[in-house]
């Protein structure tokens, strides 16, 4: 949908949430993905005053194009650093919404939600129940490091993270199969 279609059904649906006094949640926009900002901008001039953060998605992948994703394990140098690479340009998305939402927002009042953040990988299967399932590794540490770090730096907007999927996929810090939990 356009931006602005996409205000005035958020606006919409900020009216028309009725809660009592004191107990307004925080109501968070869908936001983007990548480099452009013009859907950051439009969002923080237009919304209004119900709008309490900008949401933001962004998977690390290993190669160059979604469509190589590479390993979960078994990986050589060259997915290592391509991945460290993929990992810190959240750093210049954080800083060029921010900068966008700090033009219309000087005083912060509007968070940065990195809503959706994982790392994208190739699944595998199990095999007696055919479900997708992908192995943490160091690797997977590390860009979990680096992200903790980014965020930390612009916690003054970054107001929430949040890992996606982390059971059996992307990340997998629970892999589930038949009767155990690991």
């Amino acid at each position: 949908m356009t931006l602005d279609h996409y205000v005035d059904v958020y606006r919409q649906y900020t009216t028309f949430l009725k809660t009592p006094v004191g107990a307004r949640p925080v109501i968070i926009a869908s936001g983007g993905h990548d480099e452009d900002t013009s859907w950051t901008e439009g969002l923080v001039a237009k919304s209004g005053e119900d709008l309490g953060a900008v949401s933001f998605h962004y998977y690390t992948i290993p190669g160059e194009h979604w469509r190589n994703k590479g390993s979960a394990i078994g990986f050589g140098a060259d997915q290592w650093m391509s991945t460290l690479a993929h990992t810190l340009r959240m750093e210049d998305f954080i800083r060029a919404n921010t900068a966008i939402m700090d033009k219309y927002d000087p005083r912060r009042k509007v968070a940065f939600a990195v809503d959706e953040l994982g790392y994208l990988v190739r699944s595998g299967n199990r095999p007696r129940a055919r479900l997708p399932v992908s192995q943490n590794s160091l690797r997977d540490a590390v860009v979990a490091a680096l992200n903790f770090n980014i965020f930390h730096q612009h916690a003054e907007r970054v107001r929430m993270t949040n890992i996606a999927q982390m059971v059996n996929v992307l990340q997998a810090m629970i892999l589930t199969g038949d009767r155990r939990c690991s």
